[in-house]
């Protein structure tokens, strides 16, 4: 049996009375409005010397969970640039991890009122701005960071030679079948999670786009965040993830091209509902026994791959 989503609230259910229901739909018509006004129309513009970029925010965590997800990323050969988002006390534990990487750099998460998993978002949104990120990044991956492990260069993979503006990551799950995906949609509308409960889950711990793409797609997510929290509705944790899949899967994302990837294509591969293996080497593999290029969630693995995965690494896994 898989393991349930760590570090959950459980969400309070019940019948809306018709008072409740025209709110509902006055913010749920408020959040689709202002997904609409982001800008997910944004051309695509590549400079000649354009990088890629890796954000990540985490907050609270021992330094070996910065060392193994920045020591990770760079043991692939990226060469891009790697920004993690931190609180003013975790920079003792990350300062040391940043010292003779050029690469990388650390930015303090500004105060806010909203679980990390909803404040990033905007943090991301306005260092990317500060960089002009629709002309300097080629491809920047939003990605969380206790939990994910880099084993190939992502940069390098060939799903991303196509002219999609974002890309998603499927995990071997319908919403209809997991209660914490369909708490999430709750918040936002009581009839989202029946509505698309024959859809993958999309998971929003990983997530690619070109400069402009990943700018318009924060927009939204800020956006849609913004008229949730007004709504009092977004304090389940992970909620993020809630809007993640009804800006997708109700096509507010369109005009970005987004194309949905799953662990077969291998890029990522999200295995808290999927395939569990790794390889003679410690490394991750999907359910056909290709190493993974990203691996998700490994932390889900039991204790004798735990152990096998351990004895290939130098970081610490724990």
């Amino acid at each position: 049996m898989v393991k349930a989503p760590q570090r959950h609230d459980e969400p309070r259910h019940g019948t809306p009375c018709a008072a409740e229901e025209s709110r509902r739909d006055r913010y749920v018509g408020q959040l689709g409005s202002a997904a609409a006004r982001a800008n997910v129309g944004a051309a695509t513009r590549i400079l000649f010397m354009a990088i890629d970029y890796v954000l990540a925010a985490c907050r609270g965590y021992p330094r070996k969970v910065y060392e193994r997800f920045v020591g990770s990323l760079f043991d692939t050969g990226f060469d891009g640039a790697a920004v993690l988002f931190v609180g003013e006390g975790d920079l003792p534990e990350v300062a040391p991890v940043a010292a003779g990487r050029p690469g990388f750099s650390v930015e303090v998460l500004p105060a806010s009122d909203r679980q990390l998993a909803l404040a990033r978002y905007a943090a991301m949104r306005d260092f990317l701005r500060s960089v002009d990120a629709a002309t300097s990044a080629r491809r920047v991956l939003l990605s969380d960071a206790r939990d994910v492990l880099f084993q190939r260069n992502w940069s390098a993979h060939p799903a991303l030679s196509g002219n999609s503006d974002l890309w998603l990551f499927a995990e071997d799950e319908v919403i209809g079948n997991c209660r914490f995906n369909r708490a999430w949609l709750e918040q936002i509308d009581p009839e989202m999670p029946a509505a698309l409960a024959d859809r993958r889950i999309l998971c929003s711990g990983t997530t690619i786009g070109s400069g402009a793409g990943i700018l318009a797609y924060l927009d939204a997510m800020v956006a849609a965040g913004d008229v949730l929290h007004a709504a009092g509705r977004a304090a389940i944790t992970g909620q993020d993830q809630g809007i993640h899949n009804f800006l997708a899967h109700t096509g507010r994302l369109g005009a970005l091209r987004p194309r949905v990837l799953t662990n077969d294509d291998n890029l990522v591969n999200t295995v808290g509902y999927g395939w569990k293996g790794v390889d003679a080497e410690g490394r991750a593999t999907n359910a056909r026994g290709e190493r993974s290029w990203v691996v998700h969630q490994y932390d889900r693995f039991d204790a004798e791959l735990g152990k096998r995965m351990q004895a290939g690494w130098k970081h610490d896994l724990s």
